[in-house]
């Protein structure tokens, strides 16, 4: 397979109302010391990390259903989550912030059930073409 047909994923959760708000806030607030940092807008909001892999382009609506079908299942939006600490990540110019969460019990497994899915859709390795498709490629933007 041409390492063109790969892409790199992210399966998310999308937070509440009240994570939104305050991501918002504390991303305005570096903003405002850090100028040239990194903005948050209508395509990069934050989000909880479930995984992140390499899948075969021709796979990807399987690879959607079958982990979209553990999230709709888990009743994600009973969830509560206890934002514990930030953490920083230097970076080539601009670093990364971010809002850890606890893991709870029911974090863990569904996770652990989203990478069971995505499991037979997963690929070892690609190139940084697998990163960098452009924001008006459909593939970019899936859920």
């Amino acid at each position: 397979m041409a390492m063109s047909e790969v892409t790199a994923i992210d399966i998310l959760l999308e937070p509440d109302g009240r994570m939104l708000v305050r991501a918002e806030s504390n991303n305005a607030r570096l903003r405002r010391a850090y100028p040239d940092g990194f903005a948050l807008d209508a395509d990069h909001r934050p989000h909880i990390t479930m995984l992140q892999c390499f899948v075969a382009a021709k796979d990807l609506d399987a690879l959607c259903s079958a982990t979209g079908d553990v999230v709709r299942n888990a009743k994600v939006a009973g969830m509560e989550l206890q934002a514990v600490r930030y953490y920083y990540t230097p970076g080539s110019g601009v670093g990364l912030a971010g809002i850890c969460a606890t893991l709870t019990p029911e974090l863990r497994k569904l996770q652990a059930a989203v990478i069971a899915a995505a499991t037979p859709f997963m690929l070892a390795t690609a190139t940084i073409d697998a990163f960098t498709a452009g924001h008006d490629n459909p593939r970019s933007t899936r859920r």
